[in-house]
């Protein structure tokens, strides 16, 4: 995924987990007689879901570029279809993340002494 790396500069830190967890399809059928349901559940295709975590800060416009650029390398990587594939961003205040031993907004400030 090249095309988020140019993204995410103005990020912190940016982590980007991908999952194809099993998404199962239920559907209702008559038996013979007409008088019951059974409920079968079927496996579908995987479904990538993407789940990007940064510090926040991200505009609109960058947080929709990274959904397309996922969801485009995804389609170009590994063949998968854009309407199967989900992207959630999480952002993250910068007390609520850690590097080095420090709170980032710690860190940050002791960079800039």
């Amino acid at each position: 995924m090249s095309e988020l790396s140019d993204l995410t500069k103005s990020a912190s830190k940016t982590i980007v987990s991908l999952k194809f967890p099993a998404v199962l399809k239920r559907f209702r059928q008559k038996t013979s007689n007409g008088d019951k349901t059974e409920t079968t559940i079927l496996p579908k295709k995987n479904m990538p879901y993407v789940n990007i975590q940064i510090t926040r800060g991200a505009t609109r416009d960058q947080k929709a570029q990274l959904v397309k650029d996922a969801t485009d390398s995804l389609v170009r990587v590994l063949g998968k279809r854009p309407d199967h594939i989900h992207v959630v961003i999480q952002e993250i205040a910068e007390e609520d993340w850690g590097y080095s031993g420090l709170l980032t907004d710690e860190w940050k400030r002791k960079q800039s002494e």
